[in-house]
Formats: structure tokens, sequence, C-alpha cells
């Protein structure tokens, strides 16, 4: 019997960690945050064009000024000011308006994903 019990633990040890080792191959998810992935949009399609960069223009700067201001409120992307301003159909409403190009999908999604998960600097 203790032959048996030595035997199942050589084939189960093994198969355990081999099962452990290939979890930890799976690529870790990213977190997306301000100052990472969303102030460099911010700063390519907002600021650097002239536009929101303080003074008499709303300023989106710096997290404070998109948090504190309440341009963006974490949670449901679709009531947040700054998320409708980008993912407006309307073109008089979208942000960056023309003539300048609107936010690619992808960007559109990382701040969408960015304000579901809350809002992270």
């Amino acid at each position: 019997m203790p032959t048996r019990k030595i035997f199942s633990l050589a084939i189960f040890i093994p198969l355990a960690l081999l099962s452990c080792k290939q979890n930890s191959n799976r690529p870790v998810e990213k977190a997306v945050t301000f100052t990472n992935d969303i102030q460099p949009i911010i700063t390519e399609n907002c600021t650097n064009r002239g536009c929101h960069h303080g003074g008499e223009q709303v300023s989106l700067l710096t997290y404070d000024d998109v948090i504190k201001n309440g341009y963006v409120v974490e949670g449901n992307p679709k009531d947040n000011v700054l998320y409708q301003a980008i993912d407006s159909k309307h073109t008089d409403e979208r942000m960056p308006p023309a003539p300048h190009p609107s936010l690619s999908e992808e960007q559109i999604k990382l701040v969408h994903e960015w304000i579901h998960d809350g809002a992270v600097k």
C-alpha cells in the first residue's frame, strides 16, 4: 500500500507543478492608468493642439484637472463628459473638433476601459 501512495504522488506532483508552470506563463493584463495610457492621448489630441491646456480653456493637463473638474467620474464611461465628447457620433459635438481627426477606436476603447476600471492615476 505505501508503494501505491508513493507511485500516486510521483505522478500527481509533477502534473500539478506542470499545471502551475503553464498558468504562470500567461500574460498578465496591465491596468490602464492616466499617467501611462490616457495622458499621452490627451496630450497629443487635446493639449498640444492649443486647446485644453489651461487658461480660459477647460484644462486637461493633469489627472487632478480631469478628475476634480468632474470631466471623469469612475464607473460608467457613458455618463462621463470626457468620454461623451470623444465618442460622439455628431461632428459638431465631437472632440477634438474638425478639422482635427477623431481619436482612433483603440484610443476610445482605452479611455472607456480606464473609466470603467476606476480611472486610476
